[in-house]
């Protein structure tokens, strides 16, 4: 009896005109047990930056681990081999690998078959064709907080068919990753190729997130605003699913991109009236859930990576909840620093007198004390390999403290702030956008 697998490849190919060229051909050839002769070139026409690999063993006895797969410029020379890794963002039960990427100029793939037996192999072939350089500047406007500017569907891929038609009210906002490639030259194409994925190879009816956020900071629209999307294990309703493009199992999330996520969260949790902070029912899920969190927080999975994850709870939702507080002025301007006017003398050091504002910086930041100050006051910028940025001291008697650091000239990126009063520190983290 014959054994039936799935092995998906979606082409990232050239642009012409307007609009997308875009191919699917869906092939079936077989895998020999004799792993000389399961050598393939693949067979696209058009100029592409990179091309993606998925393995689906739906129907099968068959297990992802049975496989590997490794590519080759020239049919002679070839990198490593790759495991087939089970997709993080899919129904458990579903032996659908994740997307492995390779280079354009690796037109020969090699499949090893562990099984020792003759396979029959269906291949689909994708190619979203290269993007166009235009961006959009789609944005929406609600309450205080804008929307940050995004490329629409249209601006995405203009044969790529919205779907999904339920509409629900958002109360958790779940953040993922996307486990795929950290660097592109399209970044256009790759939405355009998990939207196959999910489409083609997975059956969903669309791209299963609302938004996604690419490395350089671009935000893309995926299923359109308050519609139920496919990436929390069955238990979508009442979520928004953003997802941040790139894989952070091992490096951190680009500061860029840090940026556009604080400010789409801040822009949705103002609207729906969402405390960043703070927990809530999540009627799909039957039990209270922070209202940010990342996937992980609710399923079985290691997204969004085990170096993005503590800084979406350390940093992100309290950047946020900032952001909101000051009525996404990521200026600092119109702050609300709510002093202490008659502060517990058994207060220690770290739990106050100081505040800082804003979080998500563009020109200064802004420190606040409502206690009495006896004290110099020194401030530290450092950046994250740990070298001292810029210094500012305050010296001076204050019954109420009010000091401003001028960051404007900083580089775009993550810093910690050392603010040292008398014997005492105390450490604020901000990001300069």
């Amino acid at each position: 009896m014959k054994t039936y697998l799935l092995v998906c490849i979606f082409f990232f190919s050239a642009f012409f005109a307007t609009a997308q060229r875009t191919e699917f051909f869906p092939l079936d050839i077989m895998v020999s047990a004799k792993m000389e002769t399961n050598i393939f070139e693949v067979p696209f026409s058009e100029k592409t930056p990179f091309y993606t690999v998925c393995l689906n063993l739906e129907n099968s006895d068959l297990e992802l681990a049975d496989f590997l797969i490794r590519f080759s410029k020239d049919g002679q020379q070839w990198d490593d081999w790759k495991p087939f890794q089970k997709d993080i963002h899919g129904d458990e039960n579903k032996k659908i690998s994740n997307l492995l990427y390779a280079d354009a100029d690796q037109k020969y793939y090699q499949i090893q078959n562990l099984k020792k037996n003759d396979l029959y192999i269906r291949l689909d072939l994708f190619n979203p064709a290269i993007s166009n350089v235009s961006l959009s500047n789609n944005t929406i406007q609600r309450e205080d907080c804008k929307h940050p500017p995004f490329k629409n569907r249209k601006d995405w891929c203009t044969t790529c068919t919205p779907g999904g038609s339920v509409i629900t009210t958002v109360t958790h906002l779940v953040v993922h990753h996307s486990a795929g490639v950290n660097e592109s030259s399209d970044w256009d194409a790759v939405v355009r190729g998990i939207w196959n994925y999910h489409v083609n190879s997975r059956g969903w009816d669309d791209i299963g997130y609302n938004w996604l956020v690419a490395p350089n900071g671009t935000l893309y629209e995926g299923r359109h605003d308050n519609i139920q999307g496919a990436h929390y294990c069955g238990k979508n309703g009442h979520t928004m699913g953003t997802c941040m493009m790139g894989n952070y199992m091992e490096i951190p999330a680009k500061d860029t991109a840090m940026a556009t996520l604080i400010k789409l969260l801040a822009w949705k949790a103002d609207v729906n009236n969402i405390d960043p902070l703070g927990s809530s029912n999540h009627p799909a899920t039957g039990g209270n859930l922070k209202n940010i969190i990342g996937h992980r927080d609710g399923c079985s999975t290691s997204c969004p990576g085990d170096k993005f994850y503590p800084v979406l709870h350390s940093f992100v939702k309290p950047a946020v909840d900032d952001l909101i507080s000051n009525k996404c002025k990521d200026d600092g301007t119109d702050p609300d620093p709510d002093p202490d006017p008659d502060p517990d003398p058994e207060d220690d050091f770290y739990q106050g007198p100081f505040k800082m504002q804003p979080t998500l910086v563009k020109r200064e930041i802004k420190f606040y004390s409502g206690r009495k100050i006896i004290h110099p006051i020194s401030v530290h910028i450092v950046n994250m390999v740990g070298q001292v940025v810029l210094t500012k001291t305050f010296t001076g008697k204050y019954d109420y403290f009010e000091g401003k650091v001028n960051v404007k000239y900083l580089p775009a990126g993550i810093y910690y702030v050392r603010l040292v009063y008398g014997r005492n520190e105390k450490e604020f983290k901000f990001a300069k956008i």
